[in-house]
């Protein structure tokens, strides 16, 4: 495969506003990250692997997993050709330069099976050596949100620090929802270096459209966190970018804050009910049931919060 591909239409840039020059300490590394995918999916030789899987895979256009798993598999295989990956790097390093990102190394490495990384794209600049977890998406042209994986693999990318995309640590037994309350309390903080990015690829009955990058840490739209709780399951949902987030943003109380699950008194009782029922004997299960249904909604959100006050003014924790 070339570094180049005739007759290919203007790619769509990473957002549809320009991102900002990446910037030293604070979350400069977020910028960094984001300036060196722009130059990843402005790669020709890349924009041609995209293409190649999207044609190599025509009949496969359905919208569901199935049919988007053979594309996927595909262009993951292109990507990690020993040649085609070299050709990737050396677009990606003279991309990022032209974009005032210094990078001395890119690698596209393989993910393991099961996990948020499809493939890993690591790049080096100064002595900093940098790992972003990269998952492949094949959308609609005018899909402006997809799924993003497992909200459990998601916050032990972005918080725990020994974390290895290359060898991701299992999350069985992981207290991931006490996780989101402590990260919401300032207990965990994302990691210098962590992103996550979706590499996605527009295609429509078997015709390529153009790809993208959108950071799932990193990215913005409306002005808030790309990234929220599934309302059925603990998946992300991730809408596109439309910009990065600007300085002085609260990123890890804003997306500490989207993961957690919606704010429903019916659930919570339900919760509570469970709770209860494991400090008590069974017998009384049908006295506590009874008790916690009676609890109207303004009385579960005042024991939610600790109140002292009406419900409507809770108290601060």
């Amino acid at each position: 495969m070339t570094s180049k591909s005739d007759g290919m239409e203007e790619q769509p840039r990473l957002f549809s506003e320009p991102a900002p020059a990446p910037v030293k300490g604070g979350k400069g590394f977020l910028s960094r990250n984001v300036t060196l995918f722009r130059a990843l999916v402005s790669s020709p030789t890349l924009q041609a692997c995209a293409q190649q899987a999207v044609v190599g895979n025509a009949r496969q256009h359905g919208n569901d997993r199935n049919a988007a798993a053979p594309f996927e598999d595909r262009f993951k295989a292109l990507l990690l050709d020993v040649d085609t990956a070299a050709a990737i790097e050396a677009d990606t390093i003279f991309n990022a330069a032209q974009d005032g990102l210094e990078v001395s190394r890119v690698a596209i490495t393989n993910g393991r099976d099961k996990t948020l990384a499809d493939v890993i794209i690591s790049y080096q600049t100064g002595t900093e050596r940098v790992s972003v977890a990269t998952n492949i998406k094949r959308l609609l042209p005018n899909a402006t949100a997809t799924e993003g994986g497992s909200i459990l693999s998601f916050l032990r990318l972005a918080l725990d620090p020994s974390y290895d995309p290359a060898n991701p640590p299992t999350t069985r037994g992981y207290a991931w929802e006490q996780v989101i309350v402590e990260w919401l309390a300032g207990r965990h903080k994302i990691q210098p270096g962590r992103d996550y990015m979706l590499l996605c690829v527009y295609a429509q009955a078997g015709k390529y459209q153009g790809v993208e990058a959108w950071p799932v840490i990193s990215g913005t739209a409306n002005g808030g966190p790309v990234a929220r709780r599934h309302v059925n399951r603990a998946v992300l949902e991730v809408a596109k970018p439309t910009g990065t987030i600007a300085p002085g943003y609260d990123i890890n109380a804003a997306l500490a804050s989207q993961l957690l699950p919606a704010a429903n008194p019916s659930a919570a009782r339900a919760v509570l009910t469970s709770l209860a029922l494991t400090q008590t004997h069974p017998e009384q299960a049908r006295k506590v049931a009874a008790k916690i249904a009676s609890l109207t909604d303004a009385e579960v959100v005042k024991i939610a919060a600790g109140a002292t006050g009406p419900a409507s003014q809770p108290q601060p924790l």
